[in-house]
Order: structure tokens, then C-alpha cells, then sequence
């Protein structure tokens, strides 16, 4: 008999233990087969932009390197706005910009402007991509091709929480 309740104890046990992890989606250390979340979920926050722009454009009105920004938003809520302070390009050097910008595991997209371009459109081009899915080792980095078929280089530096 006391076999018996060991043993119905035992399976009980078992079977009403959870998987123990982080099951927040929006964690880098996101666990699918968890059933039961505890507070190790850890955070990606980009620290750092970087744009490289491959070639040397001058503008027409100032002659000058372009004046650089840059904004990233969440693809399905644009209005949330991470807006870049202005910056001049120099040939193949990165710009760097500080941000804080917190990710998740969605689709987001920056898009590179040029403040100083003469015909008021400052857009030059913008790229889609989901942090969580290219953050390796610290960095996300991605290229956007352009119409000449040359790449801005977009790198991102985040640490986690």
C-alpha cells in the first residue's frame, strides 16, 4: 500500500511539474517550451547607431556631407518615433547616433533621411527587420540596398537588462 501512494505520489509529481523559463516574446532568452515564467527574462536596448552611406554625396544647396538622421519605429504602430539627432557623413565613416531604444520581437523600421537634400524629400532609403531574430553578440547589422544597387550598412550596438 505504501508503494502504491509512493508511486501515485511520484507520477503526480510528474505530471504537474511545469517547464521553468522565460516566456516573455519579447526576451532574448525567450523559451517556447516553458509553461511556467520566472523573472530571468533578459532585454535587448540599443545603445548605439551606426549608417554608413557608401558613397560621397554632396548637396547641391550647401556642398557639403550630408546631414544625416535617421528614424525607427515599430512596422505595426508607426507613430511610436525613435528620432536620431543630425549628424554630417563622411566618405565610408560610420554616424554614429546614441539612442534607447528597447526592442522586441517584432518587425520595426528605420529609415535614413537627409536633411539638407533640394528637393525637400529628404528620404533616402529604409529597411524592415526584427531585432530578435538578427541581435548576435551584442550587435544587430543589416544592410538596405539601394536604387544603384550600393548597401547603407546599418549597425546596432544594445546590451541587455
Amino acid at each position: 500500500m505504501n508503494k502504491l501512494i509512493t508511486l501515485i505520489l511520484i507520477a503526480l509529481t510528474i505530471v504537474s511539474c511545469k517547464k521553468v523559463g522565460c516566456t516573455d516574446l519579447d526576451s532574448i532568452n525567450y523559451d517556447k517550451t516553458a509553461e511556467k515564467s520566472i523573472d530571468n527574462c533578459s532585454y535587448m536596448n540599443v545603445k548605439r547607431i551606426d549608417v554608413i552611406v557608401p558613397y560621397n554625396q554632396y548637396d547641391t544647396i550647401t556642398n557639403s556631407p550630408p546631414e544625416l538622421y535617421v528614424k525607427i519605429f515599430k512596422k505595426k504602430s508607426p507613430e511610436e518615433i525613435y528620432l536620431s539627432s543630425y549628424g554630417y557623413e563622411s566618405f565610408n565613416q560610420p554616424l554614429y547616433y546614441t539612442s534607447t531604444v528597447k526592442c522586441t520581437n517584432e518587425l520595426w523600421t528605420i529609415e535614413v533621411w537627409d536633411r539638407d537634400l533640394e528637393d525637400n524629400d529628404d528620404y533616402i532609403v529604409s529597411g524592415d527587420y526584427n531585432p530578435l531574430e538578427l541581435g548576435n553578440e551584442g550587435k544587430i547589422v543589416f544592410d538596405i540596398l539601394l536604387n544603384n544597387n550600393q548597401k547603407v550598412n546599418i549597425k546596432m550596438y544594445y546590451d541587455t537588462e
